[in-house]
C-alpha cells in the first residue's frame, strides 16, 4: 500500500522498488513450476491469488508492467485465472484500482 500512500517522486520509486522486491521475492518461491506446490493447484495457491487482484493497480499506480519485472508471477496468475474456481471469485481488477484510488484520495 505504500505506493498508493507514497508522496513526492523518491517515495513513490522507494514504493515501486520495494514492491518489485517482494513481488519477485514471491516469484523465486514458484520457481518453474506451474503452481507454488509443483504442477497442481493447492492451498499456497488458494492463498497467493487474491493478491493479483491488485497486480494491475500497482502496474498503473506505479508506472512499470509485471510481465516485464515478474514473467513466472504473471504466467502463474494467468494458469490460476483459468480455473473457473479463481476466475468466478476474484473481484473486478479496475474496480479495485478505482477503489483504492478513493481511499487514498488519489487523483
Amino acid at each position: 500500500m505504500m505506493l498508493f500512500k507514497s508522496n513526492g517522486d523518491d517515495q513513490k520509486e522507494a514504493a515501486k522498488g520495494e514492491l518489485i522486491r517482494q513481488l519477485r521475492q514471491l516469484e523465486g518461491a514458484l520457481g518453474d513450476k506451474n503452481f507454488f506446490s509443483g504442477n497442481e493447484f493447492g492451498f499456497l495457491d488458494i492463498v497467493v491469488i487474491p493478491l493479483s487482484s491488485m497486480f494491475r493497480a500497482y502496474e498503473q499506480q506505479g508506472k512499470f508492467d509485471l510481465e516485464v519485472e515478474c514473467p513466472k508471477l504473471m504466467r502463474w496468475e494467468k494458469r490460476c485465472k483459468e480455473r473457473e474456481s479463481v476466475k468466478s471469485t476474484l473481484p473486478d481488477e479496475e474496480e479495485v484500482y478505482r477503489m483504492h484510488k478513493k481511499w487514498y484520495g488519489i487523483e
